[in-house]
């Protein structure tokens, strides 16, 4: 089942009905639409090749006049912003992406007046007005974009870009454009052979497009190539223009080329026109974006540009273009002769063209930062339901709680599906939306029906599932409502050996490896983590992310919390404290600290956490006779200051995910000590943030602690250098990011 988003309405206003370089970009603009989020909706002032474009990719038009927006005839102004209005309100538009400063004024009173999200779309350098309109309406609008940063300087403010200004480049689509094209019929067409030189433009013939510079520069060509010909696809748009384009073709015979210049009027099949050039030329007096440009370089044509507007930004000059000044018609010529006469670097440059506009000015890249625009006004938050088997007070509920405190909620609304207990209560606390559900073991109907009913009636965007167990209901779950699902797993991946029965611990294992197709991507804890998921559960690599745990680095205890730490659990000052964080698992080095211990007088070894071994690890204590360098905490939440009041910080764990309780002791200044496992090395460098022992070595402990309690200065070294690594790799504001960063890109923001 695919999940179903809230589809939004897109009414796109356009005030010219031929097609051109701006009609093309909004027509690939809306091809590229994700249907299943947006439906595009256009009005047009009348019928016309524009239209017909649109009706082939299912648009709904609707027609109204859009008048100069300087005008003075007030009554024609509120008959199309009615228009527009009425258009709004039954269509149940949601935005409106207005492309032209004839229909930005209309767009914006129709949008305010409605209560609907503008975007106003500046394609060109100025305007034909005295005024600027764009500028003197922008309060009008949400955003606006701009396809250079040529166009966006018509909107500084003192030097700056206006705040509501973005730049979104044009974007081609090359497998459209594409190099591989023959230009063959169009050379038949026209009666030119393989080998006869094609220097051509491809463009609106109106006064600033600098046809007449190409025209002279063609006579200076011809002289030196008398084979070469000059081709000009394009007509005017608008009646206006109807006459320079008359002059263009006149002064074509004056110049002596009419056998030599080839006007094919209004041409679609632009793929081919331009496979058939040799050389491809933007003679622009003022050039805002150059949508042919683009189109020629996907072709992997070597290109002569001016260097006006918004080229320089899409042109590398001497590399996939030779950029000329605007006007220079004898430097136009010299660069074409060049290349004539540099057979390959015309190659080489038609080359790195094709290479640029696929890195740079890929049509889908245009469509995705455009739609991100979009839900950034329409839907701003992604709904995120963050879902745990455990409310135990545990590394990954800590995590949980993390996320749902620094998770940035403008753009993100976190929900928590979890059992009761201390998980909970604390989300409850910090104002979290919680929903109480229990996942039992063995696949429970009763909990998988519940967890449906959460993620059916919230409309997650986003099911964020922690632990193996949450993370098996969650892939059902969101296969059963089209949700794109991530698990984070906090452990090394296991062989689930703790089923007896090898028929159920096979089958068991079945589950999670058909599974986990059902996951959009799984967060590793540690590089070790992310090699066992691939290897043990067979998840695809390009699936498995590593994202380390983290830390709040800003919770710093006062010396007067720490202080009464001490008092509470009966430490003198002066005595040197001997720290660990963790679960009370004997897999977890308790039989290495005990025996460590037994041979270290002077110190007292402070055990913060709870566990299955509790009780045999207090009876061994007991053996020992180290009762009274033992002090016991259970689980506690005042974690931080806890670290606070230790000396040191000790992890001698014989397995290991990642390390949470290291990083821990690492931000409160502690040196460490752990043990050297892979994902442990990830974060320690012995003997410069911290050290690391061979798991199992109560001798190498005991070394390692009595070296440090002899040697303030190297424990001084160690902490600082542990806290400076975990405020560049491991910090909560680092952390998150990736988070985010992983859930825009599930989302394709």
């Amino acid at each position: 089942m695919q999940k179903r988003f809230r589809r939004f309405k897109i009414l796109y206003l356009h005030d010219v009905v031929q097609t051109g370089g701006a009609e093309r970009s909004i027509f690939y603009l809306i091809k590229n639409l994700d249907r299943e989020r947006f439906l595009p909706v256009a009005v047009l002032p009348s019928e016309g090749p524009f239209m017909e474009d649109l009706k082939g990719l299912g648009v709904e038009i609707h027609f109204t006049d859009f008048p100069r927006p300087l005008g003075i005839n007030i009554f024609k102004k509120i008959k199309t912003i009615t228009k527009l209005i009425r258009i709004v309100k039954s269509k149940n538009i949601d935005l409106i992406h207005s492309n032209g400063f004839r229909t930005n004024l209309y767009g914006g009173i129709a949008g305010r007046i409605t209560g609907k999200k503008i975007v106003w779309h500046a394609r060109n350098l100025i305007t034909t007005e005295k005024i600027d309109p764009d500028r003197l309406f922008i309060f009008l609008t949400h955003k606006l974009i701009c396809l250079t940063e040529a166009i966006r300087g018509r909107f500084h403010k003192d030097a700056m870009p206006h705040r509501k200004s973005i730049v979104i480049q044009n974007g081609v689509d090359s497998e459209e454009f594409n190099h591989g094209i023959s230009g063959e019929l169009i050379r038949k067409e026209f009666g030119m052979s393989a080998e006869t030189l094609l220097i051509g433009v491809t463009s609106r013939i109106v006064p600033e497009k600098g046809h007449d510079i190409f025209l002279k520069a063609a006579g200076i060509v011809s002289e030196e190539f008398p084979e070469a010909r000059f081709l000009i696809a394009g007509s005017h748009i608008s009646p206006e223009f109807s006459e320079w384009e008359g002059y263009i073709k006149r002064l074509a015979v004056e110049t002596g080329l009419s056998d030599k210049v080839i006007f094919t009027g209004f041409r679609k099949d632009l793929p081919q026109i331009l496979a058939a050039m040799n050389i491809f030329v933007l003679p622009s007096y003022a050039e805002p974006s150059g949508r042919s440009h683009l189109e020629a370089m996907a072709m992997g044509k070597p290109i002569i540009a001016t260097k006006s507007g918004g080229t320089p930004e899409i042109a590398v000059d001497g590399v996939t273009a030779i950029l000329v000044d605007p006007g220079n018609h004898k430097a136009m010529a010299a660069a074409i002769i060049s290349l004539f006469r540099n057979p390959e670097r015309m190659s080489d440059m038609g080359k790195k063209a094709r290479e640029r506009a696929e890195n740079h000015f890929s049509i889908k890249s245009n469509s995705k930062q455009t739609e991100k625009l979009y839900l950034k006004l329409l839907d701003p938050q992604v709904k995120v339901l963050q879902v745990i088997h455990s409310s135990e007070l545990s590394g990954p509920q800590r995590h949980i709680i993390d996320i749902a405190k620094a998770i940035d909620k403008n753009n993100f609304r976190l929900e928590v599906a979890c059992p009761d207990g201390w998980l909970y209560r604390e989300l409850k606390k910090n104002d979290v939306i919680t929903h109480k559900v229990e996942l039992r073991d063995s696949l429970s109907i009763r909990s998988l029906l519940s967890l449906y009913r959460i993620a059916r009636e919230g409309r997650f965007d986003i099911i964020h599932a922690h632990m193996g167990r949450a993370g098996f209901y969650a892939k059902l779950v969101g296969a059963m409502t089209g949700t794109p699902v991530i698990i984070t797993e906090h452990l090394v991946a296991h062989d689930h050996s703790w089923i007896r029965n090898p028929l159920k611990r096979k089958l068991h294992l079945m589950g999670h490896r058909f599974s986990n197709r059902m996951a959009r991507f799984v967060i590793a804890v540690s590089k070790e983590a992310r090699d066992s998921y691939i290897e043990r559960q067979g998840i695809s690599p390009e699936k498995v992310v590593i994202v380390h745990n983290f830390v709040d680095t800003g919770i710093v205890p006062s010396e007067e919390d720490v202080a009464e730490i001490r008092r509470e659990l009966g430490i003198n000052k002066d005595s040197f404290v001997i720290g660990f964080l963790g679960r009370l698992d004997w897999r977890k080095g308790l039989k290495t600290i005990i025996d460590a211990a037994h041979e270290i007088r002077g110190g007292k070894f402070l055990i913060v956490g709870d566990g299955e071994a509790r009780d045999e690890f207090k009876v061994e204590i007991r053996k020992k006779g180290l009762d009274q360098y033992f002090i016991l905490t259970g689980l506690r939440q005042d974690v931080a200051a806890l670290l606070k009041a230790m000396d040191i910080f000790i992890f001698p764990t014989e397995y290991e995910s990642f390390g949470i309780a290291v990083i821990e002791a690492m931000a409160a200044g502690k040196p460490v000590i752990a043990s050297d496992l892979g994902p442990l090395r990830e974060i320690i460098t012995d003997g410069e943030n911290g050290i690391l022992i061979p798991p199992k070595d109560s001798y190498s402990l005991r070394s390692g602690i009595e070296r440090l309690m002899g040697d303030t200065g190297l424990m001084r070294q160690l902490g600082e250098n542990g806290r400076r690594t975990v405020n560049e790799k491991f910090s909560l504001k680092k952390g998150i990011k990736k988070i985010e960063g992983i859930y825009e890109g599930v989302i394709g923001r």
